[in-house]
């Protein structure tokens, strides 16, 4: 099953250009039938997934969101949380511990986004915890820094994955990861992530 997790749709995320009805047809046309569509510090709701699945019901929707984080030089760091439970802390403003809390109680999906994007190293301590994943190529990852990532994922132990962070339907398709059909819940998914259990096409 090819999965997309790290969608935007412009509900709330201003810089996207695509909504529900421009994304799933993308989807289908590139059999690409898990994903994870939020929008900056939106969490998936209830009401997203059930308006995918009336246009197909092919399509897993993992909930999650993309947040932000805060580094010892003052950077923000961007983070996709996906989880089964919605959290409760405000996305835009949190203490870390919240997060790490969150992450360690309810076995949240945790991946670096599109690292060394704005500047050329990451601005994060990973002491407060290590992202089970982290993308190594998207819309937003130059071919040039992915043997950064390669290091940067072998230093501490990450995963690595593919995401199209895609804000308009044509970036729908390039992009994805392959893992073992049936896999439905957020948890499943991180056990998948974490133990490698997939495939990249590059």
């Amino acid at each position: 099953m090819k999965i997309d997790l790290h969608i935007h749709l412009k509900r709330l995320s201003k810089c996207a250009k695509m909504d529900i009805n421009a994304l799933v047809p993308q989807l289908i046309a590139n059999q690409i039938y898990g994903v994870s569509p939020f929008d900056h510090n939106y969490f998936t709701k209830d009401s997203d997934i059930k308006e995918i699945q009336s246009l197909s019901n092919k399509i897993t929707v993992f909930k999650g969101t993309e947040i932000n984080v805060r580094g010892p030089k003052g950077n923000k760091e961007d983070f996709i949380l996906i989880s089964s439970v919605e959290p409760q802390f405000d996305l835009k403003h949190f203490d870390i511990w919240e997060l790490v809390e969150f992450i360690n109680k309810n076995d949240a999906l945790t991946i670096l986004a599109h690292p060394f994007r704005r500047r050329d190293f990451v601005d994060f301590n990973f002491g407060f915890f290590v992202p089970d994943a982290v993308e190594i190529y998207s819309t937003h990852i130059k071919i040039e820094n992915r043997e950064k990532i390669k290091d940067l994922a072998k230093k501490y132990g990450m995963a690595t994955i593919i995401n199209s962070d895609a804000h308009k339907s044509k970036q729908i398709g390039p992009y994805y990861t392959e893992i073992p059909d049936g896999v439905k819940t957020c948890e499943d998914l991180k056990w998948i992530i974490k133990t490698k259990r997939y495939l990249l096409p590059i």
